[in-house]
């Protein structure tokens, strides 16, 4: 472990001696979370560009610099040690770094077309076979599709090809699944409207199926993510989404069952700012199909704050999320939630819990030491809603051996958080986890667990 934090260290100092001084305070804008979102068009203008650090963030191919080519990537390295994976439930203590290069190119042939190319590597040094598919990809294709804008004044854009999926800051139940090496791409067609503070995202994808061979990944035909998103900012300070999703898969398993799983969920999302109080709250409903069994399935989440004014901005605020289950065996009707493709550090980074039949509290304190510098800490109390069914990892993962125990408190988590982006180009992130085991846990075979990562990353 020691020998893998070192190497972080050693790649943030060498990044940062080969970085111009200029660009150490360059202005915005800041990075995007996805990457294809960032907009650098301002620096059609000459006299702005000149005054920007980084060339080759608009390299004119015109003389009128209408068709433009914008370049960028990162580097990543994350540490991590477990000492008990899935519990300990079969598995051992293990220490590994997960490495994560992307490079990019954002090419722009005026105002209607536009080329977005994204090539990655990601490399797990020292983890344990087997490795999740999420783990290692030696090269692979992260992103390439094509924008055709019909008519720019009708900011209407028909996207084509593999591409990321982002839809709301929360991501809880679409994301761009940053915490694993690997990010989440599809292949499909999207079609994504925009006017003022409405939004309108319609599209119909397939979730990129990865090998560890070189550009070998391709769209997995066992399942299909078809969807409308609506979303508009009501407030400045206050947005509304609703959305209609179809989740097809073709050869799913729940217990000892396998057979077409066709889900249909309905949607809403409030996000809300008032004073020194925060809001913000999702609820989804599942309806379908599994095999001859109807699906009837929900789940939610709450997380509201206070700030006060001061040094530090201390927020105090409580997490409060729910997700159905049920018995998996008991034929008839399916209640396990599907979280379809989550975030997995929205509960933490060990990724052992997620949105299916799950109760959780989660009081927590948020410090602001420096503007750059965030600390958090928290205490999670989880149960199964549902004791007959399993506990689940993220993304939809049984654990094993918790089938068959009647318990319903899973454990109490207590998570240290530190963020620190000392600039633009840099984020440091640290957490620490402890789990108090429960006995849903401990008579599956499992026990308490430590849990601890680091992670560094450098973006341009």
């Amino acid at each position: 472990m020691r020998a893998t934090l070192i190497g972080c260290w050693a790649v943030v100092m060498l990044l940062a001696a080969s970085l111009p001084a200029s660009a150490l305070n360059s202005p915005t804008p800041a990075y995007k979370p996805a990457r294809a979102d960032e907009d650098y068009s301002f620096l059609a203008d000459p006299a702005v560009r000149a005054r920007y650090p980084e060339p080759y963030k608009f390299i004119p191919l015109t003389p009128d610099s209408a068709a433009y080519l914008s370049l960028g990537g990162e580097i990543r390295e994350r540490a991590e040690y477990f000492d008990a994976p899935q519990f300990g439930i079969g598995t051992h203590e293990n220490s590994y770094d997960l490495q994560r290069l992307l490079l990019h190119s954002d090419l722009h042939l005026g105002s209607r077309v536009r080329v977005f190319a994204q090539l990655g590597r990601h490399d797990a040094f020292g983890k344990r076979p087997p490795l999740a598919p999420v783990d290692e990809d030696m090269q692979n294709v992260q992103q390439l599709f094509l924008d055709l804008v019909p008519d720019p004044e009708r900011e209407l854009t028909v996207r084509l090809g593999r591409q990321e999926l982002l839809l709301n800051p929360t991501q809880r139940f679409l994301s761009l699944r940053e915490g694993p090496n690997i990010r989440q791409s599809y292949d499909g067609v999207r079609l994504l409207w925009s006017r003022a503070n409405w939004h309108i995202d319609a599209f119909s994808l397939r979730p990129v199926q990865l090998t560890n061979l070189a550009f070998d990944d391709r769209g997995d035909k066992n399942v299909r993510l078809s969807g409308l998103y609506f979303s508009v900012g009501f407030h400045p300070d206050a947005t509304l989404d609703l959305y209609w999703l179809a989740y097809d898969r073709w050869h799913a398993k729940f217990g000892s069952l396998t057979g077409s799983e066709r889900r249909r969920a309905i949607g809403a999302r409030l996000a809300a700012r008032s004073g020194y109080w925060d809001v913000e709250g999702e609820v989804m409903g599942q309806y379908g199909t599994f095999r001859n069994e109807s699906i009837k399935a929900w789940a939610g989440g709450f997380d509201s704050g206070y700030t006060w004014e001061g040094s530090w901005k201390p927020r105090a605020g409580v997490r409060l999320d729910a997700a159905t289950g049920g018995n998996v065996n008991r034929p008839g009707t399916l209640e396990t939630f599907n979280p379809l493709f989550p975030k997995g550090l929205y509960f933490d980074e060990s990724a052992l819990t997620t949105y299916s039949n799950l109760e959780s509290i989660r009081p927590n304190l948020t410090l602001n030491p420096l503007s750059t510098l965030s600390v958090q800490v928290s205490e999670a109390w989880r149960w199964r809603w549902d004791r007959h069914d399993a506990l689940y990892m993220i993304p939809f993962v049984t654990i094993p051996q918790t089938l068959g125990n009647a318990a319903r408190y899973v454990g109490r988590w207590t998570v240290i958080d530190v963020f620190w982006r000392p600039e633009r180009h840099w984020t440091i992130q640290g957490e620490y986890v402890n789990i108090d085991a429960g006995d849903a846990v401990r008579l599956s075979g499992g026990h308490h667990v430590d849990f601890a990562m680091l992670t560094v990353q450098f973006r341009f």
